[in-house]
């Protein structure tokens, strides 16, 4: 009888050895399959932003937001002649002469790289492939939005508040410095 005693309870350590083993195994798979899932499922958020940034009723939008914010960042550094407005004046005259239609679609553009900038820096796309396909628009655009988003943070700090203003646009903002900073 003891040597069936003995038995069992060897038996009885070695499942719990290979128990504990199998559970180990399972942990790790697990933890891979996340890891896989994850970073599929950034691969996936960027391709989406690429697919909207690209898309056919979407780019005409940035088209016609760049043509603008290009027109406030021309001759920003020549001093005006004469009483003369400079581009960021006539630019700014210009977008208050817009239709409610024509300024949202600028907006919208704008907010579509915060947005994008923001679920970046959270993470949530793949680094890789949004610094290839996305950061190159992204720093572009902010080149020649950045004395409209500095105009908007002067509006927004007399409406509502300097901490306000200064989280307007932010995110895209940071990016674009930190992108810059890697060189």
């Amino acid at each position: 009888m003891t040597t069936t005693a003995g038995f069992d309870e060897a038996l009885t350590a070695w499942s719990g050895f290979a128990l504990a083993l199998f559970a180990a195994a399972a942990l790790v798979g697990t933890a891979i399959s996340i890891h896989h899932a994850r970073q599929e499922a950034r691969r996936a958020r960027t391709y989406e932003y690429m697919r909207r940034l690209f898309a056919t009723d979407f780019m005409p939008l940035v088209t016609r937001t760049r043509v603008f914010l290009q027109s406030g960042a021309e001759d920003r550094s020549k001093p005006t002649r004469d009483g003369k407005k400079g581009a960021v004046d006539r630019a700014r005259a210009r977008f208050e002469k817009m239709k409610p239609s024509e300024r949202a679609e600028i907006i919208l553009v704008l907010n579509f790289f915060e947005e994008m900038s923001g679920t970046y820096q959270a993470g949530l796309l793949d680094r890789e492939i949004a610094a290839n396909m996305l950061a190159p628009f992204a720093i572009q655009l902010w080149r020649e939005a950045e004395w409209f988003i500095q105009d908007r943070r002067r509006e927004t700090r007399q409406l509502v508040g300097s901490r306000t203003a200064m989280r307007t646009l932010d995110r895209w903002e940071a990016l674009v410095n930190e992108l810059s900073d890697r060189g």
